[in-house]
């Protein structure tokens, strides 16, 4: 009869060589990314270089389409008619 203890020995040793390399993995991730972040040094805000405020302006402008037909389907009767009543 073959020894349980190697399987469980196999697969603890097999969970902690992927435990270190997923954290290494994750190590390299979150330096490669970063080291890829700058901010601007002279204090301006982020915000204001990350879209143009034409751009900013026409996604505004979409989601306030968006709220005015959400209300006018709200405020409209159903054209179905229960037939329960």
């Amino acid at each position: 009869m073959r020894n349980p203890n190697v399987y469980w020995d196999f697969i603890l040793l097999l969970a902690f060589l992927l435990f270190v390399f997923y954290v290494v993995t994750g190590f390299l991730l979150f330096k490669n990314v970063n080291s890829k972040i700058s901010l601007p040094a002279d204090g301006s805000s982020v915000d204001a270089s990350l879209a143009p405020g034409e751009r900013v302006e026409k996604t505004l402008e979409y989601f306030r389409e968006r709220e005015n037909k959400s209300i006018e389907t709200i405020n409209s009767p159903s054209p179905v008619i229960d037939p329960s009543l």
